[in-house]
């Protein structure tokens, strides 16, 4: 999964980042559907899905601003840091084993 997810281009992310949104906005619109049948015969006052939840996604003034290339560019750099952290890592316990003649400590 790591090797995947290092190899996404930022336009991939984006679009992975997107899909998920959607299919989490798409899941509180359909709880607010069955909510809305659920309470609708116990009430006077209509209750429809879409005063129960307004969709984030359907006013342009309301969607957060997209991401820009540097926050891609910084979030990138950061991932790579944090692998070539964890391959510096698990070199020195190779080296460690090795020096150790591959044996634990009993201790």
């Amino acid at each position: 999964m790591p090797e995947q997810f290092y190899r996404l281009t930022p336009a991939e992310l984006a679009e992975l980042l997107e899909g998920y949104e959607w299919r989490a906005d798409q899941r509180l619109a359909d709880y607010a559907l069955i909510v809305a049948h659920l309470v609708q015969p116990h009430t006077k006052k209509r209750i429809t899905p879409h005063g129960l939840y307004k969709r984030w996604t359907s006013a342009a003034k309301d969607r957060p601003a997209p991401a820009k290339a540097q926050d891609f560019k910084a979030l990138w750099r950061k991932l790579q840091m944090q692998k070539a952290e964890e391959a510096a890592r698990v070199k020195a316990e190779g080296k460690k084993r090795r020096k150790d003649g591959g044996r634990r400590n009993a201790s």
